[in-house]
């Protein structure tokens, strides 16, 4: 019976608006300061600047837990 209820929710199109809804809002959401730090070093990795890619990497370790 749980199995079928699971089907059932994967193809509600309430289940699907929530999805899309929740995915909307993440991706318009401001990044917290480890979120920044992380996508500065990708992209300093991308452009093969190791300087800066490690100093990002450094702030990344020196934050607290909750950053």
């Amino acid at each position: 019976m749980t199995h079928q209820r699971g089907e059932a929710s994967e193809q509600s199109g309430e289940i699907a608006s929530l999805r899309t809804w929740r995915e909307e809002i993440y991706a318009k959401r401001p990044l917290s300061t480890r979120e920044k730090l992380e996508h500065a070093l990708n992209e300093a990795v991308t452009n093969e600047d190791y300087e800066k890619a490690a100093q990002m990497r450094d702030a990344i370790r020196n934050l607290k837990p909750t950053e």
